[in-house]
């Protein structure tokens, strides 16, 4: 299987509310507002959101949260995940939000399939042959598939999804207007979406914003910067490829 190809990328912060912080006018929007491969923006007293003209770009911040989304048939990966932290980082740094809850990133990848029926047999089959005495025959062969695979690590958890996709089904996976012309006529897509909250008890437990970044750099350094890489190399083991 070719290596997966990021073709959308998000990353956010939740808080209960940044109470302390009057407006998102100022430091945020004038950093990022001028350029930074955005053409619009939406400014009100609590909210800050900035789009590229075709909306594939977005960055936004209010009183109860922060993200980062960007997406491409070639998304530039190392650049997204940069912009992210510096965007993040300053929402953090201006509104220091007390009551953080959970920061998120998720990264939605694909490769090209000869077809639909061989991604989704490819999936099935390595799930399904000699454990369960129903994989795919020639007789009976599953429609549709979608697998999610969940890993917990402590205070993050990790949720990996695969199954086949046909190009039109692309669009609703996306950010913004695409042309999917762009993307095969059949792809194995994988989602990878990372979750880490401030504690056990995900109803009380907080951490403040200077927590908060430490958990942004780690996540961003020890997870998602390599996503493409290391979900590759997953889905090659799961599959049974490695």
């Amino acid at each position: 299987m070719p290596e997966l190809s990021p073709m959308r990328g998000e990353v956010g912060i939740v808080y209960d509310a940044a109470f302390l912080c009057l407006s998102v006018r100022g430091i945020v929007a004038e950093r990022w507002g001028h350029g930074s491969g955005f053409g619009r923006h939406s400014i009100g007293h609590d909210n800050l959101s900035l789009t590229s003209k075709d909306g594939t770009r977005v960055a936004q911040v209010n009183l109860k949260g922060s993200v980062f989304i960007e997406s491409a048939p070639s998304l530039d990966w190392n650049k997204f995940a940069t912009d992210a932290t510096g965007f993040l980082t300053d929402c953090l740094k201006t509104l220091q939000p007390s009551a953080a809850t959970a920061i998120y990133a998720d990264a939605r990848l694909y490769s090209a399939a000869p077809t639909f029926s061989s991604a989704r047999d490819r999936i099935a089959s390595a799930l399904l042959n000699g454990r369960y005495n129903h994989s795919p025959t020639a007789q009976g062969a599953f429609d549709d598939l979608s697998v999610s695979l969940q890993f917990k690590q402590g205070l993050m958890t990790i949720t990996t999804t695969l199954g086949p996709m046909r190009r039109g089904e692309l669009g609703q996976q996306l950010q913004g207007e695409q042309d999917l012309e762009l993307y095969p006529d059949n792809v194995l897509f994988v989602q990878r979406r990372l979750e880490v909250f401030a504690g056990s008890d995900r109803e009380k437990d907080r951490f403040g914003w200077e927590k908060a970044q430490e958990r942004l750099e780690s996540l961003m350094d020890d997870h998602v910067v390599n996503a493409p890489a290391e979900v590759s190399d997953y889905v090659d083991m799961i599959l049974g490829q490695t």
